[in-house]
């Protein structure tokens, strides 16, 4: 019924009002409370609408194929964690996950959810068995403990740093073959400072959990280093680093043993 029926008694017109949290309408005359209760209705019908719809697509081209939006046949949209859409081709999106083999998207490198490459799916149906295995990775790291948090994480973090830098160096075969003079001096210098400090803060709440991070360094090194022939120049730099760490962890138990 709408709100100009002359049936609806001023009275009710109110009520409509107060319930929708509406201002100002007890001093408007009939009409006027028709009107302004009309705007409000078909405003929220728009808003509602709106966020049903959700915020509108922002590339007007395939960012995989670089084909205009409109000609690239079933449509995958994807939300980002800023609230923009990003359209793509959605069987040339899974092509790219599947021969990939990351489930992120490809212009934000945001990982993909579950029901993200579920959507995917139903609208690609072709490559559903290719997109399997990356819904499954997807549901199995939904489900897993978030990872920890705090010094020891940060120390971890740090070590697999150093360990991924140098398994990129023997990755390179010019890198290999080289001196290992950059690897040396910027990567492990650069390195020696942070693992310092975070290690000494993991120290003072679990010492026994530092050393034993701090004695797993030069062996993972080693193993990643495997094959470089300036590799024992590296790893003697690695372990002065971690013999450093070693004795300042040793120093500082004795201080809480002796203040104790």
């Amino acid at each position: 019924m709408p709100w100009s029926d002359r049936r609806l008694t001023v009275r009710r017109m109110n009520r409509a009002a107060k319930w929708r949290r509406m201002r100002g309408y007890s001093s408007m005359r009939r009409a006027a409370l028709a009107r302004a209760l009309t705007e409000f209705d078909a405003a929220t019908r728009l808003q509602r609408a709106f966020r049903r719809r959700g915020p509108a697509v922002c590339n007007d081209t395939d960012p995989l194929t670089l084909d205009p939006i409109g000609d690239v046949g079933r449509c995958f949209c994807y939300t980002t964690a800023n609230g923009e859409r990003i359209a793509y081709n959605a069987a040339r999106l899974a092509d790219y996950i599947a021969s990939t083999g990351a489930s992120v998207d490809p212009v934000t490198r945001e990982a993909y959810s579950a029901a993200d490459l579920g959507r995917l799916q139903a609208q690609a149906p072709a490559c559903r068995d290719n997109l399997a295995a990356s819904v499954e990775r997807a549901a199995r790291a939904a489900a897993a403990p978030p990872p920890p948090v705090g010094p020891e994480a940060i120390v971890q973090i740090i070590i697999d740093d150093l360990v991924a830098h140098a398994e990129g160096v023997v990755a390179d075969p010019a890198a290999r073959e080289g001196s290992g003079v950059q690897f040396s001096l910027f990567v492990i210098a650069s390195w020696a400072s942070a693992y310092h400090i975070v290690t000494a803060l993991l120290a003072d709440t679990d010492v026994e959990r530092a050393m034993e991070l701090n004695e797993s360094v030069p062996g993972r090194v080693t193993d990643a280093l495997e094959g470089c022939p300036w590799a024992p120049a590296a790893l003697a730099l690695v372990g002065t680093v971690c013999d450093a760490v070693a004795y300042g962890l040793i120093e500082g138990t004795e201080e809480l043993d002796g203040s104790g």
